[in-house]
């Protein structure tokens, strides 16, 4: 697990999938268990969307055309679970097209990955998708 000061520093104290730089807070990745650093640093929208997947807003996740492109597995993980999650729409798919996982960060992506599209049933999706706040981080503190 990455401490706080390690994902502000390595986010610049920005979420790492949009870029919103306030409601920040350390998110476990699912189905990262025995992996050392599985933690993200997400915004209040992007983390009520992936705990909510039925109101995933897609004009929100366009943001994963830069966030893909991160040197962080667990970012690449994520973008790549959301990007499949959305294939319906021709510029996810495309996105999904482009990105490249290797073998371990794919085999990863899957494990964790819900079969079909967004339109599956809300239980199946928040049962697949549970991300876990890591570390909550104190809203009042300003990050530079």
């Amino acid at each position: 697990m990455s401490s706080e000061q390690e994902l502000m520093a390595r986010s610049d104290g920005r979420c790492e999938l949009c870029s919103a730089e306030s409601g920040l807070e350390s998110c476990s990745v699912p189905a990262s268990e025995g992996r050392g650093d599985a933690d993200i640093l997400l915004c209040q929208t992007c983390r009520t969307q992936l705990e909510n997947p039925a109101q995933l807003d897609a004009g929100h996740w366009r943001c994963l055309g830069d966030s893909m492109w991160s040197q962080v597995p667990a970012v690449q993980v994520t973008a790549w679970r959301l990007l499949k999650r959305l294939s319906g729409e021709t510029w996810a798919q495309d996105l999904l097209d482009m990105l490249y996982l290797d073998e371990d960060q794919l085999a990863w992506a899957q494990a964790g990955a819900l079969p079909g599209r967004v339109r599956q049933s809300c239980t199946a999706i928040a049962t697949a998708c549970s991300y876990r706040p890591a570390t909550p981080l104190p809203s009042s503190r300003t990050w530079m």
